[in-house]
């Protein structure tokens, strides 16, 4: 993954990683390996912003994740 991983969560029976990516959106790695699929980078038609966490439900698959900000990009913030 070429971004900023903040959250990683397996899903135990598919053996997947999820990967809450702050530039890139919500990713999957295969359980065989390989490179991570962008799984999304916008609900509803609003583009996500800055993912920073996840969990998968292990009964049902859904992946569940937040976005710090819809109106603030980390790249426009000045560190003191």
């Amino acid at each position: 993954v070429c971004g900023r991983p903040l959250g990683l969560q397996f899903h135990h029976k598919s053996g997947d990683l999820y990967v809450a990516d702050a530039y890139l959106g919500l990713m999957r790695v295969p359980a065989r390996g390989g490179l991570a699929q962008v799984v999304a980078t916008e609900a509803g038609g609003v583009p996500f912003n800055f993912l920073n966490g996840l969990d998968v439900d292990q009964n049902t698959g859904d992946v569940y994740f937040t976005d710090s900000s819809t109106t603030y990009r980390r790249r426009g913030h000045m560190h003191d």
